[in-house]
Parts: structure tokens; C-alpha cells; sequence
């Protein structure tokens, strides 16, 4: 589940944080998914996860956000605190990022 209320965490059996960007943002990237974990933790949604290494990936001209080997390596390091190890193999455009087996 990605979405509930105050009991959820009765009829829901795990929970995931939705798509993050492929970035080190805190509104939307490995650093919201600290703080998303955390927080879910301490208000009783305890299996809670991420996607490692983050899904949306984005290459306009102005902005870009492609997967580091490093924000990849940092994400798995996370979410080994996770009750899940879920990875994206590859984002939505793979050629521009690093992937899970490489």
C-alpha cells in the first residue's frame, strides 16, 4: 500500500513510499525517503520501504536527474534497514542510469 489512514497499519500488511527521483533532494529523492521512513516508523506503520536507488528519472534541457553509482550504493545501504529489498532495475530511461546489476 502507498496510502491509508490512522489504522492502516491494521489492515495493511506493508507500505511503500511511491516514486522518488533518482536524486539526493530532500523534497522528493533519498533524503525524503530518510525522512519518510522515519517518520512512518515512529507514527506506527512499521514495514515500511523504498524503491532503491529511486525510480523517475528525468533528462529535459534544463533539468536532469539521472542514478549515481553512488546514490545507488547510499540506497541500498538505507533500505538493508528495511523490511524490504526492493530494487528498480532500471528507471524509465535506463540508458541514462547506472543499473541494480551492473
Amino acid at each position: 500500500m502507498r496510502a491509508g489512514f490512522r489504522d492502516s497499519p491494521k489492515w495493511g500488511m506493508l507500505f511503500w513510499e511511491g516514486d522518488q527521483m533518482v536524486s539526493w533532494q530532500r523534497n522528493d529523492g533519498i533524503k525524503s525517503s530518510v525522512v519518510g521512513l522515519l517518520s512512518s516508523g515512529i507514527s506506527g506503520y512499521a514495514f515500511n520501504h523504498s524503491d532503491i536507488g529511486g525510480y523517475c528519472t528525468v533528462n529535459l534541457p534544463i533539468v536532469k536527474y539521472n542514478r549515481s553509482e553512488e546514490l545507488l550504493l547510499r540506497w541500498m545501504e538505507l533500505n538493508s534497514f528495511t523490511i524490504v529489498f526492493r530494487t528498480h532495475e532500471v528507471s524509465k530511461i535506463p540508458a541514462l542510469d547506472i543499473p541494480f546489476l551492473s
